[in-house]
């Protein structure tokens, strides 16, 4: 890529299909070159660049993680720019390289508390599974349609297992009420799959 860098404070990368998308912070600040960069997965080679520039009640926005669910449509957690204060869970068109103007329902507020929380999505048989403060945001990916399990402790991992579960990290008031749970595909807790530690 001739030299080029992918972006000031790269925060993640999402691989479908032949192509690895990588999202930065600050975009284009310090010589990157955007917010979002599409490569080959095979070669690296960059496909696109963009700075994806939109805000939040006034307020910039730094993307964070991304989830790819087709070739033309992309999910973006982000937190505002003055110092987090926020967060939320936005559309991102593939096609044009824009974020919509609007948060999913449910999404957004103050960061990690009631707004997304600052880890990374996935995306399994149709949903995207998304931590939202105390809560999971389960989105149908073809409706943008959020429904919201509270938990009453914060999410702080989420992995698809070999057995097709999502599997979670629910952190709470100290170690021994930590826990690791699977959760079915409307994120509510399959019984008898708890993993507590003592």
């Amino acid at each position: 890529n001739n030299g080029a860098s992918v972006g000031s404070v790269l925060q993640d990368m999402f691989i479908r299909g032949d192509r690895i998308y990588f999202v930065t912070q600050n975009g284009s600040v310090n010589g990157g070159d955007g917010s979002l960069v599409v490569a080959d997965v095979r070669t690296m080679k960059k496909i696109s660049a963009a700075d994806l520039n939109f805000t939040a009640n006034g307020v910039d926005c730094w993307p964070q993680h991304i989830v790819v669910v087709s070739d033309t449509k992309a999910y973006l957690q982000y937190a505002t720019s003055d110092w987090e204060a926020n967060s939320g869970i936005r559309v991102l068109d593939l096609n044009t390289l824009t974020v919509s103007s609007e948060d999913l329902q449910g999404t957004y507020g103050q960061f990690s508390v009631a707004g997304a929380t600052k880890g990374r999505m996935l995306f399994s048989k149709g949903k995207v599974y998304a931590p939202c403060g105390q809560s999971l945001a389960v989105i149908d990916a073809a409706t943008d349609e959020v429904t919201k399990v509270d938990y009453g402790m914060q999410i702080k991992g989420i992995a698809k297992g070999s057995d097709g579960k999502v599997w979670m990290i629910l952190a709470g008031g100290g170690v021994v009420d930590d826990k690791i749970v699977a959760v079915d595909e409307n994120g509510n807790e399959i019984a008898g799959t708890a993993f507590e530690f003592e």
